[in-house]
């Protein structure tokens, strides 16, 4: 029965994060917000470009916070903004006691029910990558919406600046920023190290049925910032991946971003048929990495990065 629901639970998470994972066409590339904002004091009235392209125009600091996606929450709260949140996702999970602070906790992210979105009385609402009529529907309540939707560790570093700037906490993002970039360029500093010959070839599982991210993903970008080569940079996007590709391929490394959620998932993979043959399996270098630092692209993602490169090569990277 846990497995069970641990099962659905992951099936429900990977549902919301699809359209984040797969990104948004209608997507802009610009900054949304200027730049060098990072010690300024918010002064408002102020219009924000969001991921969308929409112009959003925000009146007062925001009070009464609507967050309904996971990465942003955690944004959030490493602003000090847990106190102007009123509402997050059954699926948020960071801090751990966060289903526990009384917020309202809507059970669908992609769809959320305006009506109560209405009651909560917001003066602003984050929210992911959702469809065009889901976002007209919200900013028709006549109440700021905004979508994020990075596709990368420099985006995110840009969403964390946005979100700082909204809500006047410029110069806490700029501490966070430092910190993040500092421990990237330290991890860029150990890779540069790394002979190309020496860098295994990695295979990023994200769900059973062989989903995995390829080119123009962020979960490239960290296999590669990590030292490693994606065997899937051939696939644009996220998608599925034939398993005798796969085979083909021989990756020296597993990456697993789902074990948290499904028992037995090392023993699973070594036992699909011609598994046997690929030097991950062979070596048992099959890694469960942790979802939540990987998949969210927030203030641990640099995290996550850590994590991904002490898996590829444990014997460079102690960082604390």
């Amino acid at each position: 029965m846990i497995k069970y629901r641990k099962q659905i639970i992951f099936l429900a998470i990977i549902f919301i994060l699809l359209p984040f994972l797969v990104g948004c066409s209608a997507a802009v590339q610009d900054t949304p917000l200027p730049l060098n904002t990072d010690t300024k004091t918010t002064a408002y009235p102020l219009i924000v470009r969001d991921h969308s392209g929409a112009e959003i125009i925000i009146l007062n600091k925001p009070k009464r916070i609507i967050s309904l996606l996971p990465s942003s929450t955690e944004i959030l709260f490493a602003l000090g903004q847990e106190n102007n949140l009123i509402a997050v996702t059954k699926y948020d999970n960071y801090p751990a006691d966060i289903q526990d602070r009384g917020y309202y906790l809507f059970e669908d992210a992609l769809n959320p029910n305006p009506d109560k979105i209405l009651e909560l009385q917001p003066d602003l609402v984050i929210i992911g990558s959702v469809s065009g009529e889901t976002l007209r529907k919200l900013r028709n309540l006549d109440i700021p919406v905004i979508s994020f939707n990075p596709q990368s560790i420099e985006e995110t570093y840009d969403t964390i600046r946005s979100i700082g700037y909204i809500t006047d906490s410029s110069k806490k993002a700029a501490l966070i920023l430092e910190k993040m970039i500092s421990k990237e360029n330290e991890i860029k500093q150990i890779v540069a190290t790394i002979e190309e010959h020496n860098k295994p070839r990695v295979w990023l599982e994200a769900s059973a049925d062989l989903y995995t991210a390829g080119k123009n993903t962020f979960m490239n970008e960290l296999i590669t910032k990590a030292g490693g080569i994606n065997i899937t940079s051939d696939l644009e996007g996220w998608g599925r991946y034939k398993s005798e590709d796969i085979i083909a391929k021989n990756p020296q490394v597993i990456l697993v971003t789902y074990g948290q959620f499904v028992e037995n998932v090392r023993q699973e993979i070594k036992n699909r048929p011609g598994w046997q043959e690929i030097d991950a399996v062979k070596n048992d270098r099959i890694i469960e990495l942790d979802y939540d630092l990987v998949m969210k692209p927030g203030p641990r993602i640099i995290n996550g990065l850590e994590l991904i490169a002490k898996s590829l090569f444990p014997e460079k990277f102690k960082l604390k």
